[in-house]
């Protein structure tokens, strides 16, 4: 299942897209900004011989969690490297459940084939890819066509709101333009519904296959806990 996560700076959609991607048994981060505050188990990498290794753990069930950030900045490369060891996880346990996260779509080409493929070729129902960034145009009118659901913070540029209108519907359109602070509101499309979240905290989001099942469905619910992730830099 493909969710969109998208908003301003400080509304909270890197702290969402995490939380309910750990509600997934195992989870794998592209974080290129450092911005995730790792659990005491999980695996941190910051190049591709220590992703390689953590993703082999990861594989082998003795991590959790794995996030990557790579040092050297050339963000395409670590991201190719990246989507195609999920794609070897795909092709190799087709029914074996895996949440990733890419936050800030900006900072790499999304036209990668290896993430093209994962995007559109991995079971709805076991894998949940979550895509953060903060305007609907950073995401490709092919990703926005096949995406299952977008979570959309407060907006209120003419041209964002054009793009959520033709995909999502006039009344989600309208819905995001009277947001205030970390409000959100999730369309299913799905089922072409809209529900409007309040509050930040409890969060309920629930992933539920949208095909037949091969897995039992994840809940992500329980949003509570420490926020995941680290103020000193995203405020400062």
């Amino acid at each position: 299942m493909i969710h969109l996560v998208i908003g301003r700076r400080r509304r909270g959609k890197t702290t969402l897209a995490y939380y309910m991607a750990s509600r997934c048994p195992q989870l794998v981060v592209f974080d290129p900004r450092g911005m995730i505050r790792a659990k005491a188990d999980a695996g941190v990498a910051t190049t591709k011989s220590t992703f390689k290794a953590g993703f082999e753990q990861l594989q082998a069930g003795d991590l959790r969690e794995l996030i990557y950030t790579p040092a050297d900045e050339d963000f395409q490369k670590a991201f190719q490297y990246f989507c195609r060891c999920i794609k070897a996880w795909i092709i190799g346990e087709p029914n074996r459940p895996l949440a990733v996260v890419v936050d800030e779509l900006a900072f790499v080409n999304a036209s990668e084939p290896a993430f093209l493929w994962m995007l559109r070729c991995s079971q709805p129902e076991v894998f949940h890819i979550f895509v953060t960034c903060h305007r609907p145009k950073d995401v490709t009118v092919d990703m926005r066509a096949i995406a299952d659901r977008w979570f959309l913070f407060q907006c209120r540029q003419e041209h964002d709101l054009s793009v959520i209108e033709d995909r999502c519907t006039p009344a989600v359109a309208a819905a995001v333009t009277r947001l205030e602070g970390r409000e959100f509101v999730m369309w299913d499309d799905d089922k072409a519904e809209m529900k409007t979240f309040k509050h930040a905290e409890p969060w309920r989001v629930e992933l539920k296959p949208t095909g037949p099942a091969r897995a039992e469905p994840i809940e992500l619910d329980d949003l509570h806990g420490e926020n995941p992730v680290d103020n000193t830099k995203l405020f400062n």
